[in-house]
């Protein structure tokens, strides 16, 4: 499989919104400088949200993972696969929502369990969104003493896990979040290496959210009247009840991934 995406997600992928880098979205939504910093307000909005919402509803549709909606990835692993797409010019790192045994013996999940537990597995791209062949990785809860080789799958792999999530997670989830169930999560390599420039650190908490209303969160912390309204509506105004991901660390919150569809 040398296309991720496959012929019934090109339209899809044409008519995205974002191209190339763009930032930490919490950070451009508001003039000025906030008390408490607006990425911590809003990246939190979306973490207590899909405890709520998307969590909640996957736990009582007895669909596992890992415990807390919290995941793990080690900050040498990132900086790893960045070098990595530097050597073969990709320009993407794409997450694509699978299932998967947490049982697998590269991998260190909570809860254990027999059935299968939503996961992202990361796949290196190019500008045109085509997966260079055969460069999908395992960097999420790994075990510690793997190198990035290690953790390396086939395209045949990745699409059977996918297909796992297509026939489970993702169909519950078409019923609660209707036509905004996101199947990819992309990064820019400018977007991460600012990111491991910026926030050198042992690992990212990677948490599993749901987008919440983001002009209301910040009406209610009064910044009302210094909302980013052109910002807000490029990346969050069509995004309620969307789920994402968002990184982590004592630092701060990171959201730099564009969302498929």
């Amino acid at each position: 499989m040398e296309n991720l995406n496959e012929t019934n997600q090109t339209a899809i992928i044409e008519t995205m919104l974002y191209n190339g880098p763009i930032g930490n979205k919490f950070e451009q939504l508001v003039e000025g400088v906030e008390f408490t910093p607006i990425s911590r307000i809003i990246a939190e909005s979306f973490i207590d949200n899909a405890k709520r919402g998307t969590l909640s509803f996957l736990k009582a549709q007895n669909v596992n993972f890992n415990l807390g909606g919290i995941y793990e990835m080690k900050y040498s692993l990132l900086k790893d696969i960045c070098k990595v797409m530097e050597e073969i010019q990709a320009t993407y790192l794409t997450f694509t929502f699978v299932q998967i045994d947490p049982r697998d013996q590269r991998l260190q999940c909570k809860p254990y369990s027999e059935n299968k537990m939503m996961y992202m597995i990361a796949s290196l791209q190019t500008q045109s969104k085509e997966t260079i062949k055969e460069n999908n990785y395992l960097i999420i809860n790994v075990k510690q003493d793997l190198s990035l080789g290690d953790l390396k799958i086939s395209d045949e792999d990745l699409n059977g896990f996918r297909e796992s999530y297509l026939k489970n997670g993702h169909l519950l989830l078409t019923d609660y979040l209707k036509n905004n169930n996101t199947l990819y999560i992309s990064y820019h390599i400018v977007d991460l290496l600012d990111t491991l420039s910026k926030d050198v650190c042992e690992q990212f908490i990677i948490n599993l959210c749901e987008i919440s209303d983001v002009k209301k969160v910040i009406f209610e912390n009064n910044l009302g009247d210094r909302l980013l309204q052109d910002q807000y509506k490029k990346f969050f105004e069509t995004r309620e009840k969307q789920m994402t991901l968002v990184f982590s660390t004592d630092k701060g919150y990171y959201d730099m991934g564009s969302l498929y569809p």
